[in-house]
């Protein structure tokens, strides 16, 4: 696999998102994706059937990248195994059918969440939504994701929010900063405890609007094999904090909101938000905010005073 990272001619296997490199891993179908590209002279097309993580996964933003900047996307038929058309593969896998030519272009066009395929027949020209390179990259900077809209509907209305500030990331916005990760449910395995303790960890599935307490909790923390790391962590992310301060807080000790990261288009509702208390640690189902500011004077300082967390989380939940 070392031959693929270091290799010119899969120079897009591994993404950048928030500073991070993502996609270490190589996986069979970016390769493939990647080296179709590689192989098209110009003008030249290529469909391939690949997994649905080419328009979602974090670890396959460059490729996104490289298939805006480089290249027309003609089409991104998306839909689920429901009709097992692909032997011993959950119904609910779902697949992309991509097609692209190599030429650079500012609109895609797509469809999400089919069953059947025969509806390929009549794409794009029937069913199918153009959504712009643009619009993209501005409901997703870091990521490239694209949006499963269902309708042209969803696509106007998105693109009249996509005018106003965005909640981090833009001088007119909430400068709301949010964490990519807390603890990982599998990585930090080792750290639950499956009794109750001062530190519980929060999951996606505890949380609904306004409620930190929606399903109880299945794990625990015990502080002394986090405290040390987490302050670690927190001295890389404060700009000219070289050392550790005494005084220097953990982000939970004090109140966060969480953001529930798991969800699909057809939930009853896709964005549930609430703020969970002091001594509470997020598994990676929930985003939560980083509640001191940045600074290396002002390190124990928050961005957001309390109530001015239950405003911002009121106006995701309306």
């Amino acid at each position: 696999m070392g031959l693929f990272k270091n290799s010119s001619q899969y120079k897009n296997q591994i993404s950048v998102v928030n500073g991070k490199a993502v996609g270490n891993k190589p996986n069979l179908y970016c390769l493939f994706t990647e080296q179709c590209k590689n192989l098209l002279k110009q003008k030249g097309y290529c469909g391939i059937v690949i997994p649905s993580g080419i328009y979602t996964d974090l670890g396959t933003k460059q490729l996104r990248e490289m298939l805006f900047d480089e290249n027309k996307i003609t089409g991104l038929f998306c839909f689920e195994n429901r009709k097992t058309i692909f032997e011993n593969v959950d119904s609910r896998f779902k697949f992309v059918v991509l097609s692209f030519e190599k030429l650079g272009i500012l609109k895609i066009s797509n469809s999400f969440m089919r069953h059947d395929v025969e509806e390929l027949q009549s794409f794009p020209e029937y069913g199918s939504l153009n959504i712009s390179v643009d619009l993209i990259k501005k409901f997703s900077p870091d990521s490239y994701s694209i949006i499963e809209f269902k309708n042209e509907q969803e696509v106007t209305i998105a693109e009249k929010v996509a005018k106003h500030p965005l909640l981090c990331g833009d001088n007119e916005g909430w400068n709301l900063e949010l964490y990519g990760e807390e603890m990982n449910m599998t990585r930090s395995a080792d750290s639950f405890l499956t009794r109750p303790a001062k530190f519980t960890l929060y999951e996606g599935g505890m949380i609904w609007h306004f409620t930190n307490t929606f399903s109880e909790a299945r794990y625990w923390i015990n502080e002394k094999d986090i405290k040390k790391d987490f302050l670690s962590k927190k001295v890389k992310r404060i700009e000219g904090l070289y050392s550790q301060p005494k005084d220097l807080k953990n982000d939970y000790e004090t109140y966060r909101l969480a953001i529930r990261k798991i969800a699909s288009n057809t939930n009853e509702r896709t964005l549930i938000t609430t703020i969970i208390p002091k001594y509470a640690i997020a598994g990676n189902s929930l985003t939560v905010n980083f509640p001191f500011q940045h600074h290396h004077k002002k390190y124990n300082e928050l961005s957001f005073a309390n109530d001015e967390l239950f405003v911002l989380s009121s106006i995701l939940n309306s």
